[in-house]
């Protein structure tokens, strides 16, 4: 599933656009996950997109550096962090 917004409107109303259109999308495939017992892979660098997870592997230099269970935005900022250091 790929999805563009475009590039209409002015810097500000797509800013929130994106993150309304961004949350509503998560929220959707979190759902069908729920629903329909699937597995979905996101590759972000977010950590708001993390959050909607029930699992975050980290990866750094193509290598598994960590895992969260249950992520929340200081969790996956903190880990981020470490990884930086």
């Amino acid at each position: 599933l790929l999805a563009d917004l475009g590039k209409g409107g002015s810097r500000a109303d797509r800013a929130v656009a994106d993150s309304k259109a961004g949350a509503a999308l998560l929220n959707y495939l979190r759902a069908a996950a729920h629903d329909h017992g699937q597995t979905i892979v996101m590759v972000t660098h977010d950590p708001v997109a993390a959050t909607y997870a029930d699992r975050a592997i980290l990866l750094a230099d193509g290598q598994l550096r960590g895992e969260l269970t249950s992520p929340d935005v200081d969790s996956v900022l903190h880990a981020l962090s470490a990884l930086a250091a």
